[in-house]
């Protein structure tokens, strides 16, 4: 009946549990039982009590709860249950109109899906097709029940020994002994004496035809046979809305929804009959509109039971006015809601602000980023100095132009004879301004300046353009790659590393240093990673004339070419994420050989083994170390 159900009807799967599909075939899942594969001998032995269980399955998403599970763990009040009962009545309206009666519609059988939070029908075994009065074909209802959420016309009481034997001998013959136990007649008993018997009006179904009934032996007559209808559903609807309604059965019934005993189906068979005891049940539910359509659903006359659409369209317990109670939590919610609007304004409108910042004071706030990163970094995790440059040669001498004397023994200003512009001359330098702008000529030591300086963009460029891409990955991969990038870049057998001073930016020149690298093309390619991150902080907050002193130039003042050059530089190194680099070097001193290795980090762990072996400060036990920096 399951799968003619599923196979014969257009179910839509918002309302009825949709089958899955490349799922094994009946005769592999029947195989599967027959041997008790996958544990299911283990199912049978523990929970069937040994019972052989069904060889057919039909395979279908797991819900999240059934209704069951619904009302004892959440105990939805009456706007609950309205807004359950709504989703069921939807559901059971669709089967009516694809002329389907479901024929067996409780809790148990009605499931939840997170994904939408819908409820939806399972378990269609008790389903019938529902035959238009006239219809040449006959359907009926009954051959698999609950019957505690049966209507009365189902029903039969037995009343003498000639009945029960003739009942007895139908299901004789039936193999099905969960079934046999089930349709059991059931004593009704009156101070201790059996005064009648009942059972439902079930039935046998032929071999191969589950909708057929077997009629030969029929221990009633053939019109006491029910037909499948929407009636029978519209009364266990109401069973279900008593149920929800107010916390307790409609009829004394066991965990299958089955008639607890033959006195409950008595009180079921003599439904309607006494009017004082409807009453009493009746009055259990508080709500005027729910009690009302309670009571039409439960109409002895299955007549006279309203169908499901009209009851949707009409009725108002749908319809009715929100309570008091509901009021004042949408006014609540209301309320919530406006005052979120009114922050999200006032976020709004700071984000405007933000966005009108100047370019400038963005600029400002992203070099403050990077150099409060870069000291919080230092500050918490590196002992060392990270930054520093590797040169091909080694500086001048330093010149300290702030010294009075020396700038009046270096600097003659000239006033040109055609009075455009102004000339500082010196034995080291010339140096013309116009209103075009500064030209610089460089003489003597100063001339050295000038042609490093050329290399010294060259290394940060290559700097900025190997590393695009070695934040992490294979670290002896990473290297190799830096070494064949800057091979042209290494000239001689030997290069010479100056720490910088991070307040002034310039190279530090102390006794011992700088320190000679004496394989560079071994050494340098692996200290590089480092020495970017270096420059990259330093970019941040020196800008052009930083990088500048950062390779020995040691006037205030650039030339314009130099300071062309340099910019774009600059701007090269600040292209990068620095908040990843930085977080990726923390990770890696942090961790130490963690699973997640980072070129920096390795970069880190070899200037800092370099510094402990080279540092002149550090040597032999020394106390002084890194050419006289200190932390601040």
């Amino acid at each position: 009946r399951e799968c003619n159900a599923r196979t014969e009807y257009n179910l839509n799967p918002k309302y009825v549990v949709s089958a899955l599909s490349n799922v094994p075939s009946d005769t592999e899942i029947a195989h599967a039982v027959e041997r008790g594969d996958d544990g299911l001998d283990t199912i049978v032995t523990k929970f069937l009590g040994g019972s052989k269980p069904g060889i057919y399955a039909i395979v279908m998403i797991a819900a999240d709860r059934n209704l069951h599970e619904i009302f004892h763990q959440e105990q939805p009040d009456t706007d609950a249950v309205r807004y359950i009962l709504r989703q069921v009545f939807e559901a059971v309206k669709h089967l009516h109109g694809q002329k389907l009666m479901h024929g067996d519609i409780k809790m148990l059988n009605i499931v939840r899906f997170s994904l939408d939070n819908r409820l939806r029908l399972i378990d269609l075994d008790a389903s019938a097709r529902i035959v238009p009065p006239g219809g040449e074909d006959e359907t009926f209802a009954g051959a698999k029940f609950s019957s505690a959420v049966l209507p009365p016309e189902m029903i039969k009481r037995i009343d003498t020994e000639e009945q029960l034997e003739e009942f007895n001998n139908y299901w004789e013959s039936e193999n099905d002994a969960d079934l046999k136990e089930k349709v059991e007649p059931k004593p009704y008993k009156k101070q201790g004496t059996v005064k009648a018997r009942y059972v439902v009006k079930s039935f046998r179904t032929e071999e191969g035809k589950p909708a057929m009934p077997v009629f030969e032996g029929l221990p009633y007559e053939d019109e006491e046979l029910v037909r499948a209808s929407e009636s029978i559903d519209l009364w266990s609807l109401g069973v279900l809305a008593f149920n929800l309604l107010t916390g307790e059965s409609l009829i004394p019934s066991n965990r299958e929804d089955d008639c607890a005993s033959g006195n409950a189906m008595h009180v079921l068979y003599y439904w309607g009959t006494q009017p004082e005891v409807l009453s009493d049940r009746f009055n259990k539910i508080h709500d005027v509109p729910a009690r009302d359509l309670v009571m039409q659903l439960l109409q002895r006359d299955p007549a006279k039971r309203p169908t499901v659409a009209s009851l949707l369209d009409k009725h108002p317990f749908f319809h009715s006015e929100m309570s008091a109670g509901t009021e004042d939590q949408l006014r609540e919610m209301k309320e919530c809601l406006q005052n979120l609007t009114n922050q999200v304004k006032i976020i709004h409108r700071n984000v405007l602000v933000i966005k009108e910042l100047s370019y400038e004071s963005q600029s400002e706030l992203l070099r403050t980023r990077h150099v409060l990163l870069k000291g919080i970094f230092e500050a918490t995790e590196v002992r060392t100095p990270t930054t520093f440059i590797i040169l091909n040669n080694v500086l001048p001498t330093a010149v300290d132009p702030s010294d009075e004397e020396t700038k009046n023994k270096i600097l003659e200003i000239i006033a040109r004879e055609d009075g455009s512009g102004v000339s500082m001359k010196t034995k080291q330098a010339t140096l013309t301004a116009t209103a075009e702008g500064v030209e610089i000529d460089l003489e003597g030591d100063l001339k050295e300046y000038r042609d490093q300086f050329g290399d010294r963009i060259k290394w940060a460029k290559a700097i900025k353009n190997i590393g695009t891409n070695f934040a992490a990955g294979n670290i002896d991969e990473a290297f190799d790659n830096i070494k064949d990038g800057i091979k042209d870049l290494i000239v001689g057998n030997e290069m010479y590393l100056y720490l910088i001073d991070d307040l002034t930016g310039d190279p530090v020149q102390a006794e011992g240093w700088p320190i000679p690298i004496t394989t560079p093309s071994d050494v340098v390619p692996t200290l590089l990673p480092l020495m970017q991150l270096g420059m990259i902080g330093l970019s941040f907050y020196t800008g052009t004339a930083g990088m500048a002193r950062l390779f020995g130039y040691p006037l205030p003042k650039v030339p314009k070419a130099w300071s062309k050059g340099a910019q774009e530089t600059v701007e090269l190194l600040k292209q990068e994420s620095s908040v990843e680099e930085f977080s990726v070097l923390h990770e890696e001193v942090k961790e130490g050989s963690g699973e997640k290795k980072s070129v920096r980090g390795e970069s880190l762990r070899i200037f800092m083994d370099f510094l402990e072996k080279e540092d002149p400060g550090r040597k032999d036990g020394k106390n002084g170390q890194f050419a006289g920096l200190q932390r601040i």
